[in-house]
């Protein structure tokens, strides 16, 4: 399974765009490849990081609407393993050793 540690910083911020809300793909023309995929309201252009977690399996587009693109349950699962758990990140107090008594 591709994990995050595998992932480019570039597809894994495609990735975590994905789970906030698909991707659209809008044509320049009527040419059949002429298009790009853009996110959001921003219209953030991810058509090449896009088409590379198509291949890995961590995106997809719609069966009904192939002009949208979507998160896979595999590429949920690869965000929640890139993502640091609350635990792993909150700071725990050291202990230290006790002192040791100094003989006068």
């Amino acid at each position: 399974m591709t994990t995050s540690r595998h992932l480019s910083a570039a597809k894994l911020r495609t990735l975590e765009l994905l789970g906030t809300g698909p991707a659209f793909r809008k044509f320049r023309t009527n040419r059949a490849g002429d298009y790009s995929w853009f996110h959001g309201e921003d219209a953030r252009p991810v058509t090449g990081t896009l088409h590379a977690l198509f291949t890995l399996g961590l995106a997809t587009v719609l069966e009904d609407n192939k002009d949208v693109a979507v998160i896979t349950e595999r590429g949920r699962a690869v965000l929640r393993n890139a993502r640091p758990s609350p635990e792993t990140t909150r700071t725990k107090p050291r202990t230290l050793p006790p002192l040791l008594a100094l003989a006068a």
